[in-house]
């Protein structure tokens, strides 16, 4: 009698093809996983585009329309000199040196405060913040609301129409003579929009002179900061505005490490990424410079060395400009505000012209 050979029949097990599923189950949910930090890097990534060239169109704005000219800026809506206490001579009506000092350029928040009757808080900026850690709101002559919209707010953040129909493709949105008229310009989303900041650019100070305090050299030399925001609020005045004490745990040096007190009893803190501005009211005048930030903790109380309680405070580490005088390092006389919305900020140095001779 042969012997039979018995063959095994070749093929998978259950135990197998649950592997083979659990890999498979494994590899898609990662790569759904990147197809959302996709989507999330590249809505950062539009947004990102879209403020730069807003801020660069700014600049162009800024310089074509002469803004730097005192001669074309209003404030308080009047024909008031807007540096007779800035003078840029540095000489004021007693013949003592005076400082130049800040000022912001925001036609299209003044013009839409008036609009809403607001207009109590047109005069300075920021609105809540204390008179020595302001400086001047202003217009420009002959800027009404659609034109103050249409130069301070960025038209290249195109609108498209979002279809009902997952095959559909999304549609470009134009503005049309009518309900069915011709196409007139492309619509936009109207979210980014901006406003020029201007700080006197000091590098000496007068030592020729004697009086209580070193007086400051005046300039006509001052750094542009042009501040971009996204969806900002100018319809209720500065009711978004925050601000904060602050302490430097480091010499200032690149903004650094350091500790935020609210002073505002809702708590609401920046978050990363976000950008605040630093006043000081200091011996030169009244500073501002703008900082973002890259990283903040949970809110957080400590002890000093005396075991008192220090009040609630977040730890931060800004990025910008030194903020180093000795002066700026006393929590006292910085102040910092977080006005939710600005995204980006561009710096250039410029120097105010004028028709007028001093």
């Amino acid at each position: 009698m042969k012997n039979k050979r018995i063959h095994q029949s070749s093929g998978v097990t259950i135990i197998e093809v649950l592997f083979s599923i659990g890999i498979i189950v494994t590899g898609l949910l990662g790569v759904a996983g990147l197809i959302m930090v996709a989507g999330t890097q590249m809505t950062q990534g539009l947004a990102a585009d879209a403020m730069s060239n807003a801020g660069l169109n700014a600049i162009a704005e800024f310089e074509t329309r002469n803004m730097q000219n005192p001669d074309n800026l209003l404030w308080n809506n009047t024909l008031e000199d807007l540096f007779q206490s800035t003078d840029l001579s540095g000489i004021d009506s007693n013949g003592a040196p005076i400082a130049s000092q800040s000022f912001c350029i925001d036609p299209y928040f003044i013009a839409q405060q008036s609009f809403d009757g607001y207009s109590h808080n047109n005069n300075y900026f920021p609105g809540g913040a204390p008179p020595q850690m302001k400086m001047k709101r202003v217009t420009l002559r002959n800027m009404s609301l659609p034109l103050s919209r249409d130069i301070f707010i960025a038209k290249d953040d195109l609108a498209f129409s979002t279809p009902a129909s997952g095959t559909e493709l999304p549609e470009q949105q134009w503005i049309r003579e009518g309900l069915n008229g011709p196409k007139l310009k492309r619509a936009n989303r109207a979210e980014f929009s901006w406003l020029a900041m201007l700080t006197a650019n000091r590098s000496r100070s007068l030592t020729n002179l004697t009086t209580t305090t070193p007086p400051v050299e005046p300039t006509d030399h001052y750094l542009l900061s042009i501040v971009v925001f996204k969806n900002r609020v100018v319809t209720n005045s500065d009711a978004e505005d925050r601000f904060f004490t602050i302490k430097f745990l480091a010499a200032g040096l690149g903004g650094g490490e350091v500790q935020l007190f609210h002073t505002h009893s809702d708590g609401l803190y920046p978050k990363h990424g976000d950008w605040v501005m630093l006043s000081s009211g200091s011996q030169i005048k009244n500073v501002h410079r703008w900082y973002r930030i890259t990283y903040i903790e949970e809110e957080t109380q400590t002890k000093d060395m005396q075991g008192n309680v220090i009040g609630p405070h977040r730890n931060a580490t800004l990025q910008g400009p030194d903020w180093n005088r000795s002066e700026w390092l006393d929590g006292n006389s910085t102040q910092v505000t977080f006005i939710p919305g600005v995204i980006g900020v561009f710096e250039k140095t410029v120097r105010l012209g004028s028709a007028r001779s001093y």
